[in-house]
């Protein structure tokens, strides 16, 4: 408009600038995708449930996210868990024991974003598929010693959160609940 200042072209993404200068350090910059690998621990609760296979396992997981705006992305997230323990009601005498046991999963859905130029909160609600292979017990051999088949089913995880960022390539997730 005369006089004025022209709105900026449709499409610029967050901390870019049509004409090349720098960036707005208040702007939160938005990456078109966002890709996270890392340590994963399950700790299934309650774990007195006969349905919690696996008690304690830790292992690896990883995720992209396809962001559809500022605030909202689609995750796709893989994991795969090894476990080292069973119970809290093994046989014989009811407590935990040592065993082995894997399980993977695949879950979407969407996720919810916060961003600010110096971290991002996010919750997001993923939906999908575990795999669970059979429990075996360790030093047991015998009737018994595999007290879990393998199995699969549907799988949900609900939470969220917090993203560092450290540069425009690159942010340290925090934690992850």
């Amino acid at each position: 408009p005369p006089g004025g200042t022209p709105a900026p072209p449709a499409g610029v993404r967050f901390g870019a600038v049509p004409d090349g200068g720098p960036a707005d350090a208040s702007t939160p910059y938005l990456p078109t995708s966002e890709w996270f690998a890392g340590y994963s621990y399950d700790r299934s609760v309650p774990m007195s449930r006969p349905q919690n296979r696996l008690a304690w396992a830790s292992g690896f997981s990883t995720s992209l996210a396809i962001n559809l705006n500022q605030r909202l992305g689609i995750v796709v997230d893989g994991a795969y868990y090894r476990d080292t323990k069973f119970g809290p009601n093994a046989a014989p005498a009811g407590g935990v024991v040592g065993a082995s046991g894997n399980m993977f999963t695949l879950m979407t859905g969407p996720r919810f974003s916060f961003r600010h130029p110096r971290f991002t909160p996010f919750v997001q609600g993923l939906f999908g598929m575990a795999y669970d292979g059979k429990v075996q017990l360790s030093n047991c051999s015998g009737f018994g010693c595999t007290p879990l088949r393998q199995e699969s089913s549907y799988t949900l995880a609900l939470g969220g959160g917090l993203d560092i960022t450290l540069t425009h390539q690159l942010a340290l997730r925090l934690f992850q609940l």
